[in-house]
């Protein structure tokens, strides 16, 4: 609602900047008032665009407070999934380091069990032969 009176008001008001804006033909012998940075005293382009950067500005801020402005929104859900998700696995990180450490540990335990069964069945192959 703010939005729409908010737009409303700056269209308003760029109207009224533009009350005498002549409405007979434009000259073509005249530069873009937009890439010269003239102003001219009859045509108001800078008002203009003035208004329309204003009025989509505040769609812009309507679209992004709608996504994520308020704490009931999607993004604010969202980001209360993300932090409890953090809390709840931080305490993950310190019990990982502490597996890994024991799966080394076991990693060597069975590459030895591997070398002590490679030669059982080397030597058990030159027994039967």
């Amino acid at each position: 609602m703010r939005a729409r009176f908010l737009s409303a008001l700056l269209a308003a008001v760029g109207l009224l900047g533009c009350e005498t804006t002549s409405t007979g033909p434009q000259h073509t012998y005249k530069p873009s008032f937009i890439t010269d940075g003239s102003l001219d005293g009859n045509a108001h382009p800078a008002v203009v665009l003035l208004v329309m950067v204003a009025v989509n500005l505040v769609r812009i801020i309507d679209a992004l407070e709608w996504i994520g402005g308020t704490p009931i929104s999607w993004l604010a859900k969202i980001r209360f999934g993300l932090r409890a998700i953090e809390t709840e696995t931080g305490q993950l990180a310190p019990l990982v380091t502490n597996l890994n450490t024991g799966l080394a540990a076991l990693d060597g335990g069975l590459r030895q069990v591997e070398r002590d069964l490679s030669a059982a069945v080397t030597s058990l192959r030159r027994g039967k032969s």
